[in-house]
């Protein structure tokens, strides 16, 4: 028969031995969560730097002019107010039961529907001004779509400002400013990019941990040359898809030491003239979008380890 020290010894090792694979399990938890983690941050870092090659692989529906032309056109909306009328109907109908002349009711009720009458007035209000909007947007949309058809340049910048195409890219650290001409549009794409593009690398170690280090200054600057081309490209398909033009010049304008001021000043860094139908002949989901220029006309000087430096203008065609 054991001895009540042995039961002791026994009961203690057992708890030893617990804790033992409980603390291991949570090492084990606390290094899955590690690698899960790291796998994670990986991923988010590679797609990060995929969409910012990639921003010419999106771009909004082509518009359709001929189509808006065609449509049939909406009555201007009338507001019948259905639902004043439905509660002056209900207002009207009300004569006061028993109860409510021996209770004093009445007056309780009217003013219930007097309330009422009151928010139904503000909602008949409210959607008659709703369509009258919507009535007034697509008439001004057929009125811009008949000067579109007929090349009107200020109709095509209506048209631009009305479609607002380079919303999506105002986050990546974009502005775009145009001038138009006959068969041709003008871009000019302000460019800043200190907190888009990323100095720094993300992998996963043979070991599954997280190692982030700095970026080669070459690596850094061809990701910026892509980043930039990609935004010129889809500059231009934005354009297409609203005005009926031949071609986009694209001008990627950029802060560059002026060395006669010593200043920082906006100059062109990349300027391309795009055609449409060169354009439309590109297999754009797997182009890469510097090497894709090649196709274009066009001025950029970069090199790998300084980036790029300042550039003419491509000049606009006459005619």
């Amino acid at each position: 028969m054991e001895s009540v020290s042995q039961i002791v010894w026994e009961v203690d090792r057992a708890q030893r031995r617990a804790a033992r694979a409980a603390e291991k399990e949570h090492k084990l938890k606390i290094k899955l969560h590690e690698l899960k983690f790291a796998k994670n941050a990986v991923s988010q870092y590679n797609n990060y730097i995929e969409s910012l090659v990639s921003v010419h692989k999106y771009c909004s529906a082509q518009v359709d002019w001929n189509k808006i032309l065609e449509g049939p056109e909406v009555a201007k909306p009338v507001n019948q107010k259905k639902r004043e009328l439905k509660v002056l109907e209900q207002m009207d109908k009300y004569r006061p039961g028993l109860f409510d002349r021996i209770f004093g009711l009445s007056k309780g009720k009217l003013r219930k529907l007097e309330i009422r009458l009151g928010y139904a007035i503000q909602k008949d209000r409210d959607d008659y001004e709703e369509e009258l909007a919507s009535y007034e947007d697509e008439l001004k949309l057929r009125e811009i779509a008949k000067g579109v058809i007929n090349n009107n340049i200020e109709s095509i910048k209506a048209a631009l400002e009305y479609y607002d195409p380079f919303r999506d890219i105002a986050g990546l650290g974009f502005s775009v400013k145009l001038s138009f001409y006959t068969d041709l549009v003008d871009a000019e794409l302000y460019i800043n990019l200190k907190e888009v593009i990323p100095d720094f690398v993300r992998t996963e170690t043979s070991a599954g941990k997280l190692f982030e280090g700095k970026m080669a200054v070459s690596k850094y600057h061809e990701l910026y040359q892509d980043h930039v081309c990609s935004a010129l490209i889809r500059v231009c398909r934005e354009i297409f898809a609203v005005a009926p033009v031949k071609y986009v010049r694209a001008n990627a304008m950029a802060p560059i030491a002026n060395r006669e001021t010593g200043r920082f000043d906006r100059m062109p860094i990349v300027s391309v003239l795009i055609p449409r139908q060169t354009l439309g002949e590109l297999n754009l989901e797997n182009i890469d979008p510097s090497d894709s220029f090649n196709h274009f006309l066009h001025n950029m000087k970069f090199q790998a380890v300084n980036g790029f430096s300042a550039v003419e203008k491509i000049e606009i065609p006459s005619g």
